[in-house]
């Protein structure tokens, strides 16, 4: 249930992000970080580098494309977006990640 939840909110970071571009939509920020984290549940720790290095690229490299004539603007938009949505996602999986290693610290193993 929750892969379809976190799938679902994926979907909606990409919708919302294109519809970002076009429109003014209130709280989107919010809203992309917010749906980026819940896309983030049920990804394991193995994607944690990948997502990393996403939300970095995508939130570094967006403003890049507004040289583009036409539509650079929406790119770098949407990009944007995208990088948001990143860094919710790669903010929940190293969180998720660091509760693993203080729980495996503190909780002794049953032997």
């Amino acid at each position: 249930m929750l892969g379809k939840i976190s799938g679902a909110a994926r979907l909606l970071v990409l919708l919302a992000a294109i519809a970002g571009a076009f429109t003014t939509i209130p709280y989107l920020p919010v809203v992309l970080v917010v749906l980026g984290v819940i896309g983030g549940l049920d990804m394991g720790e193995d994607n944690r580098v990948r997502l990393v290095l996403g939300a970095l690229l995508f939130t570094l490299t967006a403003k890049s494309f507004e040289v583009i004539p036409t539509v650079g603007v929406y790119l770098s938009s949407i990009l944007g977006g995208l990088g948001l949505g990143y860094v919710g996602a790669a903010t929940i999986v190293v969180l998720m990640g660091f509760m693993g290693r203080v729980k495996g610290d503190w909780v002794k193993q049953p032997a």
